[in-house]
Formats: C-alpha cells, structure tokens, sequence
C-alpha cells in the first residue's frame, strides 16, 4: 500500500511539468501580542508556515479522505469532509523562507521542496526515485508488482 502510494506522488510529481524540483509552499500567521518578544513572534510564524508546507507537502504523497452526509426528510441537514495525511517526509528540503509583517502580527511563507531527478541543484540530494528504490529493497519487491 505505501509502495503504491509513494509511486503514485512519484507519478504526480514527474507530471508536474518536469520540474527537477517539486515545490509546496505554507503560509503562517502569529498575533504579536501572544508571543513574548518579537523574535518568538518571528519564529512561531516561521514554524506554522513550515508545519503549513509540510502538510501540503504530505498530502501529495498519502492523503486519506473521509465523508458523511446526513439527510433527513430528503434534504441534506450535514455534510463533513475531513482529510487525514500522514507521512515521512524524507528527501524534503527548504528552498526559501519570508516573514512579512502584517496588521496586528506577521505572517510567514516557507516554501518546500523535494527532488524528481538527479540534474543540477539535485545532483547530491535524494529524489523521489531514490525513495521508491529503497522502498522496494526494504519491501523485497519491484514496484512494477503493486
């Protein structure tokens, strides 16, 4: 299951217009009156912008969507869509990092990425191929059998 799951984000991110680097971003916001000084302000927004692209970043790789609906005398009183990602995220790394100051806070944008191939600024960084190897090796099975 995570072997075809890793293939599939491997599929989606080689569609991405071939990029040699998959990017995701994350945006966070920090009120300053909560925070102790303004540098703690600084990195709580920092750190949700991170968390923010690390989710982003995790959905593309297992997502799991779960629904209900509840209808009563024929005519929807409910409707609950939630989604639950979980996932190592091995290979990610931080390409560039802005804290803006906004009304009544900051607000930060940490933007991820991960490799698809081997060219240029990836020559020395795991890739998604990279993975889906190991993966296989520590499952003892070739992708092409999931």
């Amino acid at each position: 299951m995570a072997l075809r799951q890793l293939m599939a984000a491997s599929l989606l991110m080689s569609s991405c217009a071939h990029a040699e680097v998959l990017k995701v971003t994350g945006i966070g916001t920090v009120d300053t009156t909560k925070a102790a000084n303004a540098v703690q302000a600084r990195m709580m927004a920092e750190r949700a912008a991170k968390l923010d692209a690390m989710r982003n970043m995790s959905e593309l790789i297992k997502i799991q969507v779960t629904s209900g609906t509840t209808v009563e005398d024929m005519e929807v009183v409910t409707d609950l869509i939630a989604s639950k990602s979980r996932a190592n995220l091995l290979g990610v790394f931080q390409i560039s990092s802005t804290i803006d100051e906004v009304e009544g806070g900051l607000s930060a944008e940490v933007v991820l990425g991960i490799c698809t191939d081997k060219s240029d600024e990836c020559a020395n960084r795991t890739t998604l191929a990279d993975l889906t190897r190991s993966l296989e090796a520590l499952l003892g099975r070739p992708t092409d059998q999931q």
